[in-house]
């Protein structure tokens, strides 16, 4: 590295990558909480023979030993955020116009008229009018 510390910061993910981790993140958790009701009710919380403890005393334990697993999970999607953020431009107006310009030229009415005009001006196919008055 260049010396300099590194900082955490947030991804700054737009609304639908971040409702999709969010979904995922989501599912992961109900998959981990039904597994866990699943073997505790399989199990049927019996005893263990001699050792006096329960099949779900032994259950959960496992489970705990898991969480550094879990932990580990959380880390390596948090470094996978910001890897995708250091690829995201901080600037509002820049992540707009690569938004409307990525996949060819998609305008975004909720961008407004300047960002959605500003390609077009940049190619020169409005009048230069528009890139002096409305840019």
């Amino acid at each position: 590295m260049d010396g300099e510390t590194i900082h955490h910061r947030k991804a700054q993910l737009d609304k639908e990558e971040r409702e999709h981790l969010e979904d995922v993140v989501t599912e992961m958790r109900d998959r981990v909480e039904a597994n866990v009701r699943y073997q505790l009710e399989d199990a049927g919380q019996t005893q263990i023979s001699d050792g006096g403890v329960s099949e779900r005393q032994r259950l959960l334990s496992e489970l705990a030993a898991d969480v550094d697993d879990y932990k580990q999970l959380a880390t390596d999607i948090s470094e996978a955020c910001d890897e995708v953020a250091a690829d995201i431009p901080s600037n509002w107006s820049d992540r707009a116009l690569s938004e409307i310009t990525t996949a060819g030229y998609q305008p975004n009415p909720k961008h407004g008229v300047a960002i959605n005009i500003t390609p077009l001006a940049e190619k020169s196919i409005v009048p230069e009018i528009v890139e002096e008055k409305v840019l």
